[in-house]
């Protein structure tokens, strides 16, 4: 029997409702309450080399300091790569880091299983695809790479929901990639279970961050970014959505 629902009737915990803060401009670009909420999920895409890796590690590093449990998963960075990075980006050298090439001789569905069990407050994830072909390539019971999508997305949404061993409603920052053409790679699924979509990209010389759709409100204007000044990325002012080249 197909049931309908009332939301008056639905109750939540009220933490559910209390956003994430970096304590940063971007913060009111998530929401409107200021902050990245819990058990939502956010695809991040962006022009090639803009910074999209950059700019999440920082809001990851922001949230890791504010005193929230994070993790950062890696399908295209290993070890020595990252070193390297942390080198001009010292604040990311404390981050938890799980570096998906080091299990591709395992089951890396498992190991992401096992991992995020312990209930993390976010989680980034880079990128979707990378992490999608390591599950293929690991596992021999996966023949395309839109079964093994499904799988993952089925994760997310039970960490979303909070089933771990934690209790904890983890947020997924998802970089994902674009096609040549500059349009969204991914399935329908993908699509409808993004909370928002937030884009990077080159105008006029200059970096811009904006959301194409927020679920959860927040800025709707773009925000001008750099990288590096002083280790971190800058967050500087707004420009108008009808002005973004």
């Amino acid at each position: 029997m197909i049931k309908t629902v009332k939301m008056k009737d639905l109750k939540f915990d009220p933490s559910l409702f209390i956003p994430m803060k970096t304590g940063r401009a971007i913060d009111h670009h998530f929401s409107s309450e200021g902050g990245i909420m819990r058990g939502t999920n956010y695809a991040i895409v962006g022009d090639p080399g803009v910074g999209k890796t950059t700019v999440m590690m920082d809001i990851l590093a922001d949230m890791h300091k504010a005193g929230k449990k994070v993790l950062f998963v890696s399908g295209e960075m290993n070890s020595i790569d990252m070193y390297g990075y942390v080198s001009r980006f010292p604040k990311f050298g404390d981050l938890p880091i799980l570096f998906m090439g080091d299990y591709i001789e395992q089951d890396c569905l498992e190991t992401l299983e096992s991992i995020l069990d312990q209930g993390w407050d976010a989680v980034l994830i880079d990128s979707m695809a990378e992490i999608v072909n390591a599950v293929v390539d690991s596992s021999k019971k996966y023949m395309s790479s839109k079964k093994a999508e499904t799988d993952i997305l089925n994760l997310f949404e039970k960490h979303n929901k909070g089933e771990n061993s934690g209790k904890v409603n983890t947020c997924f920052l998802v970089i994902q990639q674009v096609t040549k053409q500059g349009n969204f790679a991914g399935s329908n699924r993908f699509k409808h279970m993004m909370t928002g979509m937030a884009h990077m990209k080159f105008s006029d010389g200059n970096r811009i961050f904006y959301f194409s759709k927020n679920r959860r409100g927040g800025i709707h204007d773009g925000r001008f970014f750099t990288l590096g000044q002083g280790g971190r990325v800058g967050w500087q002012g707004t420009i108008a959505m009808n002005e973004i080249e």
